[in-house]
């Protein structure tokens, strides 16, 4: 198992090689884990590591819906919504110490993460881009890792 810290390089480094398709997914995984150890933190009452955790998955979640290019079409207006609807069950989970909240947006987010690796593993290309450009999600280093 990798310490924090090369755990963090490595994830800047697969980030700074990756593709758009592959940011999306890095980015979902980083939220799944920070929601994943903000869920561990509320459980075992360490409040501060658990308002860090959730605030790191608000904040992955906030950079891909930012990242969204909302001329893309109806796949774009979705993924806004449910971006949306995410961060709202989120404060909500935080504020009523709501563990099945968070499991709600785990299984969500693990569920989009696996349609985006369906997509790159049959190496086609979805027709709308739903991101602005190469350069925006570039931004998920910053928050995922």
């Amino acid at each position: 198992m990798m310490n924090g810290v090369a755990s963090n390089q490595y994830t800047k480094a697969r980030v700074i090689t990756a593709n758009p398709l592959e940011l999306v997914i890095i980015a979902y995984e980083g939220a799944i884990h920070a929601l994943e150890s903000g869920k561990l933190c509320l459980l075992e009452k360490k409040y501060e590591q658990k308002e860090r955790a959730l605030l790191k998955a608000q904040n992955i979640i906030n950079e891909l819906h930012s990242s969204l290019n909302m001329e893309a079409g109806e796949i774009a207006e979705r993924l806004a919504n449910l971006y949306n609807y995410m961060i709202r069950k989120i404060l909500y989970a935080d504020l009523h110490k709501d563990v099945e909240g968070l499991e709600e947006i785990i299984k969500m987010l693990k569920e989009l993460k696996d349609a985006w690796e369906t997509i790159q593993t049959e190496e086609t290309r979805y027709p709308a881009d739903p991101f602005k450009s190469q350069a925006q999600p570039r931004r998920i280093a910053s928050v995922v890792a």
